[in-house]
């Protein structure tokens, strides 16, 4: 069969087109790959972790190791996980939800506690280790919780510290519940010694509970002011804000983890994802074939850029960058659907973020409440301003504390209300769902009201 020589020279041009095309994209993809290897390797450069193998921990020696303890306190926990069961019942007698419960709890406290002493022994012994290193296996195929099976066991063994608190007080013994709270804000420090966000935010969540039980047992105590020096000063070692910067720069091969997964494992993320976002099926078909590999690339460029800007703003003090992280997560918001690993991946940034700058705010606030109550100690009233403060000796406040910058203050009949002003956050659609709880009943505690309610962390004291 003899060719034409129109058909010929159609021939021709579509093998030059087709040749054309696939030359645009291999360079185009050529160009973005040594963009994307160049980026990475700026940030390894400046110390910044790429591989789990560059977050491994430095070991600890196990006379300092306090997880050899706690290991040995798990293995002595006796609590039911069951609906209704003991964890349960620790939950609900901490927040004393629904409202009056607490008071029907007290019993079965008092049977848990004494059921798991061994372990509460145990745990106040790994507390006063000075370092915690648990075995991680920072090889996991995907990364996970399930890297960190040790984080669930620490906060139960931070409730059960906190409840014997709450049973202190009851029972009119406040140096010893101050004692068992000191305790469960060193669980927290431990717990979030991993250099990565889920123990972090394990240890914050931790700490949140333990500053939920101080307030309790600081409403009907008077400890005296070196007491609260103390504590306050407990508070201050904490450095929330280094300890998330060190976090979240170590969070990069989590963020890279996908990236790695959709060229070399697609059916892994695919059934890592599709569980949980089941309409992402038919984007991820066309999203994980070979010719969208150039998006592939220019998504992972484009998540280093937020990955950056992100370190660059939690480099800076909490209280200094509030306008910052608005806007970053303005910009996680606006993020297009075509980048769909950056879409999915770094709205949880932007919660941790709200989440660190709530933890900051409670804090510096519970000092400024230790601060107060020691204030009440020496004069047997409340100051009318935050600035009467300066006159307490050896007590150092965060910058702007007394100033009314970070927060309101006003004596209410014999005792106080304090707000803190970098709280109140608008909270991006997507955490509206995650923060809409309503915890913002007002029984004298430190109040959690997340956006979109009232958006105010609270302190009232009404003596």
């Amino acid at each position: 069969m003899r060719i034409s020589p129109t058909t010929r020279s159609a021939i021709k041009i579509g093998t030059v087109l087709i040749l054309l095309v696939v030359g645009v994209y291999l360079l185009v993809l050529t160009n973005l790959q040594r963009t994307l290897r160049r980026r990475l390797d700026e940030l390894h450069a400046k110390g910044v972790p790429i591989t789990f193998a560059d977050v491994v921990p430095p070991a600890v020696p196990d006379k300092d190791n306090a997880a050899i303890v706690y290991r040995q306190a798990f293995h002595q926990l006796r609590l039911t996980d069951t609906k209704g069961g003991d964890s349960d019942c620790l939950k609900s007698f901490l927040r004393d939800e629904p409202s009056g419960s607490r008071q029907k709890l007290v019993s079965r406290v008092r049977q848990t506690l004494r059921r798991n002493k061994a372990a509460l022994d145990l745990t106040r012994q790994a507390t006063k280790r000075p370092r915690c290193r648990f075995p991680v296996d920072w090889g996991a195929s995907e990364p996970s919780w399930k890297m960190f099976p040790h984080l669930d066991r620490l906060r139960k063994c931070a409730r059960l510290v906190c409840a014997e608190a709450v049973i202190h007080r009851q029972d009119g013994d406040y140096r010893a519940a101050v004692e068992s709270l000191r305790t469960a804000l060193r669980i927290g420090v431990h717990a979030s010694s991993e250099p990565t966000m889920n123990p972090w935010v394990t240890g914050v969540a931790i700490e949140h509970g333990a500053l939920d039980a101080l307030t309790d047992v600081l409403e009907h105590s008077n400890l005296g002011p070196n007491v609260y020096r103390s504590l306050a000063q407990d508070l201050r070692n904490r450095d929330l804000p280094t300890t998330y910067r060190r976090a979240f720069a170590s969070e990069l091969p989590v963020i890279l983890w996908p990236f790695d997964a959709a060229e070399h494992e697609p059916r892994r993320l695919r059934k890592a994802w599709d569980s949980e976002e089941p309409g992402l099926d038919s984007v991820f078909t066309v999203y994980l074939s070979p010719p969208c590999k150039p998006l592939r690339v220019k998504d992972e460029i484009a998540a280093l850029a937020l990955f950056q800007e992100t370190l660059s703003v939690v480099a800076s003090a909490q209280r200094d960058s509030a306008e910052g992280y608005r806007s970053l997560r303005a910009r996680i918001v606006a993020v297009p659907t075509y980048r769909l690993i950056t879409k999915i991946v770094f709205p949880m940034y932007a919660r941790t973020t709200w989440s660190c700058e709530r933890a900051e705010a409670l804090s510096d606030g519970m000092q400024v409440v230790l601060a107060l109550k020691a204030y009440h100690a020496e004069h047997r009233v409340y100051p009318e301003a935050l600035t009467a403060l300066r006159a307490l000796p050896g007590w150092h406040l965060q910058p702007g504390a007394l100033d009314g910058t970070a927060f309101v203050y006003r004596r209410q009949d014999a005792g106080f209300v304090l707000y803190a002003r970098d709280a109140e956050l608008n909270a991006p659609k997507w955490d509206r769902d995650f923060y809409s709880g309503d915890e913002s009943a007002d029984r004298g505690k430190i109040v959690l009201s997340g956006p979109p309610k009232a958006g105010h962390v609270v302190w009232k004291f009404e003596k």
